[in-house]
């Protein structure tokens, strides 16, 4: 028999290499969240569905998942079935320095034997998914008109690697769990930088492709991001 269908309170809904997995760690601490096992960072809700059910949750009183592959900027259709089966969920997107983002999921790639290009040809090749995936203020749009934008946060992973405990208490917040309850967020491992190690004609020509998406992102905030070069 299937286990009935369940709506979760919390979606961490990306981006990928961005600290979800780190996130999804730290929330699940605290005595009144209780998250999913963690899942294929790219895998994408196939329907309607979502492939949400009961039994995939702990017991607790917010029941989240970490789930980055809900923002893959190939299917925005996602953001509408998440508005129309959950329609009360709080999400919280993680973002990241964009080139060091695409850095980062190049060498995944590499590692899963699914990348074989050197990252400068990669980086900026417009088919692949560094690019796309890394222009935050595109991939939010559809989340910010079905949901809305009260129901999203957005974190800053360089913030959070240099202060869990003051943006993991924003996360809570948000969710609308009292922070003083759980334990003080301890150093967990996060996605390290990635690194000076791409020549300045690629980390031009990157920036090139994702610096309106970046206006547009601090614009939206009314935050300078200036963690980020």
């Amino acid at each position: 028999m299937t286990a009935p269908r369940f709506v979760p309170d919390l979606l961490v809904i990306g981006a990928m290499r961005a600290g979800t997995t780190a996130l999804r760690g730290l929330l699940d601490a605290h005595p009144e969240i209780g998250m999913a096992p963690a899942t294929d960072p790219a895998r994408v809700p196939v329907g309607p569905d979502l492939g949400w059910t009961v039994d995939r949750f702990p017991d607790a009183p917010v029941r989240g998942e970490a789930a980055p592959g809900c923002t893959d900027p190939a299917r925005p259709e996602v953001a509408g079935w998440i508005a129309a089966a959950a329609p009360d969920v709080r999400l919280v997107m993680l973002v990241r320095d964009p080139l060091e983002r695409a850095l980062s999921h190049w060498r995944h790639q590499v590692r899963a034997g699914t990348e074989e290009r050197p990252a400068p040809r990669a980086l900026v090749d417009p088919r692949s998914p560094y690019v796309a995936r890394s222009r935050y203020h595109e991939v939010l749009a559809p989340y910010r008109e079905s949901v809305g934008e009260a129901q999203l946060l957005v974190v800053v992973l360089e913030r959070l690697r240099a202060d869990p405990a003051r943006e993991v208490d924003r996360v809570l917040r948000h969710v609308g769990v009292d922070p003083s309850r759980g334990p003080a967020p301890r150093r967990t491992r996060m996605p390290a930088p990635a690194g000076p190690t791409l020549d300045a004609g690629t980390r031009a020509a990157f920036a090139d492709a994702v610096g309106d998406d970046v206006a547009g992102l601090r614009s939206w905030l009314g935050d300078d991001l200036p963690e980020w070069v």
